[in-house]
């Protein structure tokens, strides 16, 4: 099976042997133009040997400190080369296909991302038998290779996929600003991405016809980590983040003219009232409405986008809001549009209809 060439990020911190274990299913796996990156995490085990011993056909990154998954994967996906860059975990064992039938939905460009099953994860991802018991020896792999050879590679949309193997689309990673820092040491940084892609219209899907086996958060075990009580702190902070999230923002196509711009947003501030909200202003040139945006107040964002339709997009992955209206400039926002979209599901997008 043809496919594009990959950039794979492994973060690792210490536990050497979990991660030779990985590394050798790996090798097997990769197409000539991979590129595998492995970003040792301030590792004071023998791994930085172990790593310079494998140079021929690895990038390593060395952090001199252990910074947490979040910043190893942000700091390996920095130097991906491909347009898809798959984040896996050291204490995974993938098997032969896996990258074929894991990067096959790309080929559907509203597809953000996308994630393989498994033995050990939470969620639809984990393989479970004709009574719906989750699996979670080597029978996993068997019943997702009999899928396979009956069907093909196959996927499904999803609403969330695990960050212990998951494949995303670099653009995009990158202008939703990769995984967020605040997660620490590791967990909820997949679902807070899972969550800034959805909101920016990218579909999720689990690849039912690709199979990794994970041992499940081995690095944790290996560096004394408790994995519960960092999973349930970690939580706190996901849900306290979408509760400090605005409920909405209005995306505002811009093409140069202040009197258009201004009857938009003076709309929007209208309609809006004293609700909590961010406008981003998409602008291919901000000169001509220079003199406008100098005045506007409140939470404005300024994006400077080329003029194609993909500006919408960009300005999609800078919005924080959990509703999002798109309008252009002179465009009028209605009090009923917003109470429409205020009350509808997290995720809603709205287009008004143009004045």
């Amino acid at each position: 099976m043809s496919r594009l060439p990959v950039s794979i990020v492994v973060p690792v911190w210490n536990a050497v042997e979990v991660t030779l274990q990985c590394l050798a299913a790996l090798r097997p796996t990769l197409g000539p133009a991979d590129q595998v990156i492995v970003v040792d995490d301030g590792s004071s085990d023998p791994t930085a040997a172990a790593l310079a011993e494998r140079a021929d056909w690895l990038e390593v990154v060395t952090h001199p400190a252990n910074l947490g998954f979040a910043a190893a994967c942000n700091d390996g996906a920095a130097l991906a080369r491909h347009e898809l860059v798959i984040f896996l975990n050291n204490d995974t064992i993938p098997s032969a296909g896996w990258i074929e039938d894991l990067t096959a939905p790309f080929v559907d460009d509203t597809i953000g991302a996308a994630g393989p099953m498994s033995n050990a994860v939470s969620g639809t991802q984990q393989v479970v038998d004709a009574t719906g018991a989750p699996v979670v020896d080597a029978a996993a792999a068997e019943i997702v290779s009999d899928l396979r050879a009956r069907e093909g590679a196959s996927w499904s949309d999803v609403s969330r996929l695990v960050g212990f193997c998951l494949a995303v689309r670099t653009e995009a990673f990158r202008e939703l600003g990769g995984f967020d820092l605040c997660y620490g040491q590791g967990g909820y940084e997949d679902d807070d991405l899972c969550t800034r892609m959805l909101l920016a219209s990218w579909r999720l899907v689990m690849a039912e016809s690709a199979f990794v086996y994970h041992q499940y958060h081995s690095t944790f075990d290996a560096n004394g980590i408790d994995w519960y009580r960092v999973q349930q702190g970690n939580g706190e902070l996901y849900r306290a983040k979408l509760d400090r999230a605005f409920p909405l923002s209005v995306l505002v196509r811009c093409d140069g003219d202040q009197l258009t711009l201004l009857q938009s947003l003076l709309s929007i501030q209208r309609s809006l009232g004293e609700s909590r909200y961010e406008v981003v202003l998409l602008v291919t040139d901000p000169e001509p409405i220079a003199q406008l945006l100098a005045a506007l107040e409140g939470d404005v964002v300024v994006v400077r986008v080329r003029p194609d339709d993909r500006s919408w997009r960009r300005g999609q992955h800078v919005a924080t809001g959990l509703r999002r209206i798109s309008m252009r400039a002179g465009d009028e926002l209605s009090p009923e549009e917003v109470e429409l979209v205020l009350a509808a599901p997290i995720g809603t997008q709205l287009q008004p209809v143009a004045a």
